[in-house]
C-alpha cells in the first residue's frame, strides 16, 4: 500500500505539466495512480505539493497504446485510495480499467467546476493520452537528470582536464581538473579567453590539430593525439582532441582532453582506506611514482633501509606481488574520483 507519507519517503509522486493542463477543466489539484509494469506512480497536477518529488523517476517504457475498457466511480473510503492525503478535503474518485488488464486510479477534488458532472465521460476520453504523455514526460525528464548527473560528473569530479574549444581556440568551458592544470603548470594557459601553449611550436602545432579537428577533416569517431614539448623542462605532455559530434555541425566544437597524475592527497587517503597506517600510506604513494630506494627514502624522511622495510609491509598488507603492481592499482583507483 502507497501511502502519501511512503510515497514523500520514497520520490514516487510527481508531478507533469501534461497530467495538470489535462485535468484543468475538472478540478485543480487531482492525484493519480498509474501502474507500469508493475511499477505505481503517483502523479499530482499541484507542482509544489506536500511531497511532490524534483527528482523524476525512472519509468519503465509503455508496452504500447492502451484503451479504456471502463470508468467506475468509487468511494473515497474505499481501499484501493488509502494513499490518498489523510485530510478534510472531498475527492470524486475513479477506477479506470484498461484494455491491457490494468487498473488507474484518479481523484478529483471537488470544486464544483461545470465539467465535473461529466468527469467520467472526459476521462474515458482523454485518459490514454494523459497516462502516455505524462510518461513520456517523466522520462524525458528522468533522461536530463542522468546527463545533469555526468555533466556534474565531468565538470568536477574527474581526474581528466576536459576543454571546450571552437575552431580557432577560443576557450568555451573547461572543467575544474583542466582549470588546476592551468593554474599549475606553464604548459597550457588561458589567455583571453583563448587557449595559448607557453611553448610558441607547441602552439603552433595545437593550433593546426585544432583547426584539423572542427574542419571536418577526421570522421567524427577519429582523434587526434598530440605529444607537445613544455617550455620548462622539455618534456612531452599528451593530449588528446576530437569533434564533438554536433548533428548540424554549423559551430563545430573541440574537445580537448588532458591527463592529470594523480592527487597525491587521494592516493594517500585511498591507501589508507586499503589498510594502510599513515607512514605506509606515504611510502606506498612514492612508491607509486616509481622513485628508486634511496630518492624515496630522502622524500620520506627516513633511511633507505627502513625505507625498504615499509615498501614490503605495504606489498604484503595490499596482497601484491610488486611495486609496479602496487601502483597500477593506486593509480587505477585515484583517477576514479577527486580528493575531497
Amino acid at each position: 500500500m502507497i501511502t502519501p507519507a511512503k510515497a514523500r519517503r520514497t520520490g514516487l509522486i510527481h508531478y507533469t505539466n501534461y497530467f495538470q493542463r489535462s485535468l484543468s477543466a475538472l478540478t485543480t489539484y487531482a492525484l493519480a495512480k498509474i501502474e507500469m509494469q508493475g511499477n505505481p506512480i503517483l502523479l499530482t497536477t499541484i507542482e509544489a505539493s506536500e511531497g511532490a518529488s524534483a527528482v523524476p523517476p525512472s519509468v519503465p517504457s509503455a508496452d504500447g497504446p492502451v484503451q479504456v475498457s471502463s470508468v467506475r466511480l468509487l468511494s473515497q473510503a474505499d481501499a484501493e485510495f488509502s494513499w490518498l492525503p489523510d485530510c478534510a478535503t472531498k475527492w470524486t474518485c475513479f477506477a479506470i480499467d484498461l484494455d491491457n488488464g490494468v487498473t488507474d486510479y484518479v481523484a478529483l477534488r471537488e470544486e464544483g467546476l461545470p465539467l465535473m458532472g461529466a468527469a467520467d465521460t472526459v476521462l474515458r476520453a482523454i485518459w490514454p493520452m494523459v497516462r502516455d504523455e505524462s510518461m513520456k514526460e517523466l522520462r524525458t525528464s528522468h533522461e536530463a537528470a542522468i546527463n545533469n548527473a555526468l555533466l556534474w560528473t565531468v565538470s568536477t569530479r574527474t581526474e581528466s582536464g576536459v576543454m571546450i574549444v571552437d575552431g580557432e581556440g577560443a576557450l568555451l568551458h573547461c572543467n575544474a581538473a583542466a582549470r588546476e592544470s592551468m593554474s599549475a603548470s606553464d604548459f597550457l594557459r588561458d589567455v583571453d579567453g583563448r587557449l595559448r601553449c607557453s611553448d610558441a611550436s607547441a602552439g603552433r602545432v595545437l593550433a593546426k590539430a585544432i583547426k584539423e579537428c572542427s574542419s571536418g577533416d577526421l570522421r567524427k569517431d577519429q582523434e587526434l593525439i598530440l605529444f607537445l614539448r613544455t617550455s620548462k623542462d622539455g618534456s612531452r605532455f599528451p593530449v588528446a582532441l576530437f569533434r564533438h559530434p554536433d548533428e548540424t555541425d554549423h559551430n563545430p566544437l573541440v574537445v580537448i582532453m588532458l591527463p592529470r597524475r594523480p592527487d597525491p592527497k587521494r592516493t594517500e587517503l585511498l591507501a589508507r582506506k586499503m589498510g594502510l597506517s599513515p607512514t605506509e600510506a606515504r611510502v606506498a604513494g612514492l612508491m607509486q611514482l616509481g622513485l628508486p630506494y634511496r630518492e624515496a627514502a630522502t622524500k620520506a624522511g627516513v633511511k633507505e633501509e627502513t625505507f625498504r622495510t615499509y615498501s614490503k609491509r605495504v606489498l604484503s598488507k595490499l596482497d601484491l606481488g610488486c611495486r609496479a603492481e602496487m601502483a597500477q592499482v593506486l593509480t587505477w583507483q585515484s583517477m576514479l574520483g577527486r580528493a575531497s
